[in-house]
This record gives C-alpha cells, sequence and structure tokens, in this order.
C-alpha cells in the first residue's frame, strides 16, 4: 500500500511560520511529531501543550495537567475532603471550585 503525504503551510498567531504533514489521513505536529486525526485537535496541541509545561497542577499531589476539566475531576476523585483548589501556572494563582 502507497503512503500518501500532503504538506501545508500555515502561520501562527505570532506569525511565525510552520509546515503541517498530513500523512495518510492523520496530521502530524511539526515539533513532536505525534499524530492526530483533527487538524484542529493538532494546532491546540501545538499551541497549549507541544513543549511547554502543564498549565494546571494540583497543590494537594504532584499530579499535573494541560487540562482545567482534567484537574478539576482529579480534584473531586483524589481529593474530595480537602479544599477544592488548583495552581493555574498561566495566570500565576490559586483558584477555587
Amino acid at each position: 500500500m502507497k503512503e500518501s503525504t500532503e504538506i501545508e503551510r500555515c502561520y501562527g498567531r505570532s506569525g511565525r511560520e510552520f509546515t503541517i504533514i498530513r500523512r495518510d489521513g492523520m496530521y502530524e505536529c511539526p515539533s513532536c511529531h505525534n499524530l492526530y486525526k483533527w487538524k484542529k485537535s493538532m494546532l491546540s496541541h501545538l499551541r497549549n501543550q507541544c513543549k511547554q509545561p502543564p498549565r494546571f497542577e494540583c497543590p494537594h499531589c504532584t499530579m499535573k495537567n494541560y487540562q482545567k476539566s482534567h484537574m478539576i475531576r482529579h480534584l473531586r476523585v483524589h481529593h474530595p475532603q480537602l479544599t477544592q483548589m488548583f495552581w493555574d501556572r498561566k495566570l500565576s494563582g490559586f483558584f477555587r471550585l
């Protein structure tokens, strides 16, 4: 079976140019080479996760995550008896649920 590859040039919000590779219907991150079914998922990964530390941190344990909803679920499941709060690295502050 022959592999199909498409190359597309895009520009980020900062005006920086980058290349998107689509291989067999999957979008490849130009930085870490993870594969995504949807272009918007790959762009979201590139903007929010790729080569960046997790944005949200649990103050009660070592858990860190890129998504607020995952941090909220973690607090409710693993720390229901403790203060429901988390650290937001981007905003540099603690937030309560």
